[in-house]
């Protein structure tokens, strides 16, 4: 394995060791049964009703009713919800492609669907800015001098009314997603109107800074932080993620920083850690920085090609947390975002209905059904405002609606 190979035993022994501490105080308190878990978040941990955060899943929220990331179902009815400036957020803007960090006591396993009750629900985007170019046949918007690439799986939100064409151009958007260090873009999950622009966002890898002109340069952008008192920007690291909130006029060329922050998710020791994203740094497969967070995989399993663990893929690990470090149970390698292989879930009434169109709206998003839908537990004939669903949907054309691929009645 490159990269320090005497310092990395040390590292993971110690790490492990306070892992199982952290694992062996949870067995006393609460009588649980199991400590390391094992390659799923929900395996073996149970407890979700003690009301203790020992659960921590990152990544794009792939279902609604309430919040499902990483293939867990988060019910945040009674979560605080807030973005990544602190801003107070509601459940019905949650939505579909967003980035988000969520706390939890442990997942249940019920009839087959992870599940658990969430303390707390961050919403992370990663650029707030104009766009001012549309390659649409190359599926790149440019925001803030930035490439961001739009996949099959890139929602756009329905207030953006003109969807993924030229007109976006001169309009601010808010962009979630990951970057991709290899190809230097952005890779969006979601893209949405930003009405309210007081300021600009980037969150993105430190390329350099000045300790002495207090400017520093992320994505091409110079940008001074010499407005800020020294006690409020975090020590600066090449090669670090950064968010940078900006005003929303350079001057002279030079982006003024509001406020300056790490980019990476605030990472506690936690037994069960579930994070998806892309390979930010790399040494190798069983040493890696996902979204900026340091993984050691050392002693992981791996769920598909070790040698698919490269500088900037899409990774899901698994593991537990200590130190600000993820000790990886399970890694497995995912492709890039395809129509193929992006399904979302929408469990929740119905509350709107055409079924003349073939048309429903479950969370406010538009459905489209046909008969190749497969229905269960019922028929087309049962469809009905107020009646509780789930349904796997694939993203339209639109970008801002679906195709029901199944509908089953709860």
């Amino acid at each position: 394995m490159g990269g320090g190979p005497q310092r990395v035993p040390d590292r993971l022994r110690t790490a492990r060791l306070l892992a199982c501490v952290l694992c062996l105080t949870a067995l006393v308190t609460f009588t649980l049964s199991s400590c390391g878990g094992g390659t799923s978040v929900a395996g073996g941990v149970g407890s979700g009703g003690t009301g203790i955060t020992n659960t921590v899943a990152s990544g794009p929220i792939n279902g609604l009713g309430s919040a499902i990331v990483n293939n867990i179902r988060f019910d945040i009815s009674t979560a605080s919800i807030v973005d990544d400036q602190g801003n107070p957020v509601t459940a019905d803007q949650v939505s579909l492609g967003q980035i988000a960090r969520i706390e939890s006591a442990g997942v249940d396993t019920v009839d087959g669907v992870n599940e658990a009750t969430a303390s707390t629900v961050q919403i992370r985007s990663q650029i707030i800015g104009p766009v001012t170019s549309a390659d649409i046949s190359g599926n790149t918007l440019v925001v803030l001098g930035q490439s961001v690439f739009i996949t099959p799986a890139t929602w756009f939100d329905p207030a953006l009314s003109t969807g993924f064409t030229t007109a976006l151009v001169g309009q601010v958007i808010e962009v979630y997603g990951q970057f991709d260090p290899v190809r230097d873009k952005y890779v969006a999950t979601r893209v949405a109107l930003h009405t309210a622009h007081t300021y600009y966002k980037i969150s993105g890898l430190l390329a350099n800074f000045d300790a002495v002109t207090s400017t520093m340069n992320i994505g091409g952008l110079t940008i001074s932080y010499a407005g800020l008192a020294a006690a409020n920007v975090p020590a600066l690291v090449v090669g670090d993620l950064i968010n940078v909130r900006l005003a929303v006029n350079p001057v002279a060329g030079v982006w003024q920083a509001r406020s300056v922050a790490l980019g990476r998710i605030a990472l506690p020791d936690r037994r069960n850690v579930s994070l998806t994203g892309r390979i930010t740094a790399w040494t190798s497969p069983q040493n890696f920085h996902l979204d900026g967070i340091p993984v050691n995989a050392s002693n992981a399993v791996f769920a598909g090609l070790e040698s698919a663990v490269v500088l900037g893929a899409r990774v899901k690990v698994n593991g537990a947390a200590s130190g600000g470090e993820l000790i990886a149970t399970g890694v497995t390698p995912l492709a890039d975002e395809t129509a193929a292989n992006s399904v979302f879930v929408l469990y929740g009434p119905i509350d709107a209905l055409n079924t003349v169109g073939k048309t429903m709206s479950v969370h406010g998003l538009i459905v489209q059904y046909n008969g190749q839908t497969t229905i269960t537990n019922g028929n087309i004939a049962n469809l009905a405002l107020g009646i509780q669903v789930k349904i796997s949907i694939s993203i339209a054309a639109d970008r801002s609606s679906a195709y029901a691929q199944s509908i089953t009645f709860q």
